[in-house]
Parts: C-alpha cells; structure tokens; sequence
C-alpha cells in the first residue's frame, strides 16, 4: 500500500507541469533513477568497443 501511495503522490505532483526553455537545469534524482542511469551507461556507454572504434555509445551499437 506504501508503494501504491508514493506512486499516487507522484502522479500529483506532476500534474499541471510547464514546458521549459532549452537550457542547463539541475536535477535531483531518486537513488533507484540513479542505479537505472549507471546501469545503462555500464551496459551500453562504458566499455573497449568505443576506444576500437567499433561503436559510439549513442549509436546504439
């Protein structure tokens, strides 16, 4: 019931949002965005092939 109450909280607090100009914001992530972040950059950014010349990370490949 707790997870189902934090999820509700949130899905409020992102209601009536603003679109924001292009531009440099600081953000504040939620230690599990944070784990998901670095997981995908482990996985898929950090690794030899893009030193080889194999891939670039954005790329996908």
């Amino acid at each position: 019931m707790v997870r189902a109450a934090r999820a509700a909280a949130k899905a409020r607090a992102g209601a009536g949002t603003i679109e924001l100009p292009p531009g440099r914001y600081e953000v504040v992530m939620e230690p599990a965005a944070v784990v998901d972040v670095l997981q995908n950059l482990s996985l898929y950014g950090f690794n030899g092939k893009a030193c080889l010349g194999m891939t670039r990370w954005p790329d996908g490949g």
